[in-house]
C-alpha cells in the first residue's frame, strides 16, 4: 500500500503529533470564542487595536528610515504620516476604528456589487442562467454593503458573533481530534511497550 500524499502544512490538524498540544489549542479556542460571545464587538476591537499598533509601527519606521538615511522625501513623509495617524486613531478609538473598517468594507461591497451587475448586463458569452446567478450575487452583495454602511456598529457585533461561533466550532473539532489522537497514542503504547531499560529512563 503506497503512502498517501500530504497536502497540508505542519500546523494542520491532520499533521499533528501531540494530542496534548491540540488539547491546549482546542481549550484556548473555545475560551476565546466564549469570551468574544459574551463581550460583543471585542473581536473586531482587538483586531482594530492590533492593526493600529502595526500602522503606528509602519509610520515610525518610515520616519526612522528617512532619519537614518538622512534623506527627506515629501511623498514618503506624507505616506508615513498617514499610516501613523491612521494607527493612532485605531489605538485611541478602537470601536470607532472597527466601525470605520467595516464602513470601508461596505463601500467595497457596493462597488463590487455594481461591478457584478454591470458585468452581468453586458456579458454575451455565458448562458443566461449563469448571468442570473451573477445578478443574484450582485444584489445580495449590494444589500449587505448598504446594511453594513448604514449600521456599522451593529455589523461589529454581528461579525463578532460569527467569529466567536467559528472559534467555538473550531475548538470543539480540535478537541475531538485531540481525544482521538490520545486514544490512538495510548493504544499504540500498550501494543508496543518500551523495554525495561528504556522505560526506566
Amino acid at each position: 500500500m503506497r503512502p498517501q500524499p500530504h497536502f497540508y502544512l505542519a500546523t494542520n490538524l491532520l499533521a499533528g503529533h501531540s494530542w496534548k498540544f491540540m488539547l491546549v489549542q482546542s481549550i484556548i479556542s473555545i475560551l476565546l470564542g466564549l469570551f468574544f460571545m459574551v463581550h460583543y464587538g471585542s473581536a473586531l476591537i482587538a483586531f482594530a487595536l492590533l492593526l493600529g499598533v502595526m500602522l503606528l509601527g509602519c509610520g515610525v519606521q518610515g520616519f526612522a528610515l528617512m532619519a537614518l538615511n538622512r534623506r527627506f522625501k515629501i511623498g514618503f513623509a506624507l505616506y508615513s504620516l498617514f499610516w501613523f495617524l491612521a494607527g493612532l486613531v485605531l489605538v485611541i478609538e478602537p470601536l470607532a476604528g472597527a466601525a470605520w473598517l467595516l464602513f470601508v468594507l461596505a463601500v467595497w461591497f457596493v462597488i463590487h456589487a455594481v461591478e457584478l451587475l454591470i458585468g452581468a448586463a453586458v456579458d454575451r458569452i455565458h448562458t443566461p442562467g449563469f448571468r442570473w446567478l451573477v445578478v443574484v450575487n450582485g444584489v445580495v452583495t449590494l444589500i449587505f454593503g448598504i446594511l453594513i454602511a448604514a449600521t456599522p456598529i451593529a455589523a461589529v457585533e454581528f461579525f463578532n458573533f460569527l467569529f466567536a461561533f467559528f472559534l467555538i466550532f473550531y475548538g470543539l473539532v480540535t478537541l475531538g481530534v485531540a481525544l482521538r489522537f490520545r486514544r490512538i497514542t495510548r493504544t499504540l503504547a500498550q501494543e508496543n511497550p518500551l523495554p525495561p531499560d528504556l522505560g526506566a529512563e
